[in-house]
């Protein structure tokens, strides 16, 4: 008791600029209330952390996507009460949390002292960057030359062979899902090359990983039209969803205008696996054409 009412004089007693360093100190801030933001430190060793955790059967699938982590970054940089906000696969959940616990900030601050504050953060996950660290010195790189993004090019790629894709996804539709009359979508992100062919497939995003192998085997089919620029056919990244349905147009979004007039044809990224007017709808996913 003695002890317990000497602590009570001492905090008595504390002058109170002192008290109010200290509430202000304990007070957890959100980002736009802080003077300074926190800057990361140690952003080469987070990235080394994310490629070693990257779960080994989403590597080997060419899984990738984003993970939105919440955490608190505190008053001496560190973060803490890091929690998974959202992700697109669970098993990036652990990794991803355990990454971030390794970061280290400058902290963030008021006033010129240095406060706890929150920051919602999204982590990416590739997979097609796994090749690089293990590929062996005579095995062939990634390309060497320019690849552009769908908003630099002119002439944005078209599918040349819609019925041939149409007919792999009929044939890649998982029987126990087809039976179940189960359906999904998967969001793939793949290269375009200048020839027209594609390479470096990725899903970035699905509703069932039942389908994740099925659609990587079957956009290996896919063949296109080539992007433009100046031009010249160029290789572009594309990324679009592909969706599985037991019954109607499966795999294909659905028909859409043609591009717009002027000389730079321009279409929605999402409008490149859809048949131009006139073209015949895409046969269902589950049946074949």
């Amino acid at each position: 008791m003695r002890s317990f009412l000497i602590l009570l004089a001492v905090v008595a007693a504390a002058p109170a600029g002192a008290q109010q360093v200290a509430a202000s100190t304990a007070r957890v801030y959100e980002l736009h209330e802080v003077e300074v933001l926190p800057r990361p430190q140690n952003a080469a060793e987070f990235t080394a952390a994310l490629a070693q955790a990257y779960p080994p059967h989403l590597r080997e699938a060419g899984v990738g996507g984003t993970v939105q982590v919440a955490f608190v970054v505190g008053a001496d940089g560190t973060p803490g009460e890091v929690r998974v906000v959202s992700t697109p696969d669970s098993s990036f959940s652990a990794p991803s949390v355990q990454a971030v616990s390794l970061l280290r900030f400058t902290p963030a601050q008021v006033g010129g002292q240095p406060v706890a504050v929150r920051v919602e953060q999204p982590i990416t996950w590739r997979a097609e960057a796994a090749p690089a660290v293990v590929q062996a010195a005579d095995a062939p790189g990634p390309p060497v030359d320019t690849t552009y993004e769908l908003s630099a090019v002119d002439v944005l790629p078209r599918v040349s062979n819609r019925s041939v894709f149409a007919r792999a996804l009929a044939r890649e539709y998982p029987p126990a899902l087809r039976n179940a009359g189960s359906e999904g979508i998967v969001q793939v992100r793949f290269r375009v090359g200048a020839d027209g062919t594609i390479s470096h497939p990725t899903v970035t995003r699905v509703t069932n990983a039942a389908f994740i192998q099925p659609t990587l085997r079957a956009v290996q089919e896919l063949r296109f039209t080539p992007a433009r620029l100046d031009g010249r056919p160029v290789a572009v990244w594309v990324e679009q969803p592909i969706h599985w349905t037991v019954q109607g147009p499966g795999g294909l979004p659905a028909q859409t205008q043609g591009s717009e007039a002027g000389s730079r044809q321009r279409e929605r990224p999402s409008d490149l696996l859809r048949p131009r007017v006139g073209e015949p709808a895409p046969c269902a996913g589950g049946r074949p054409c």
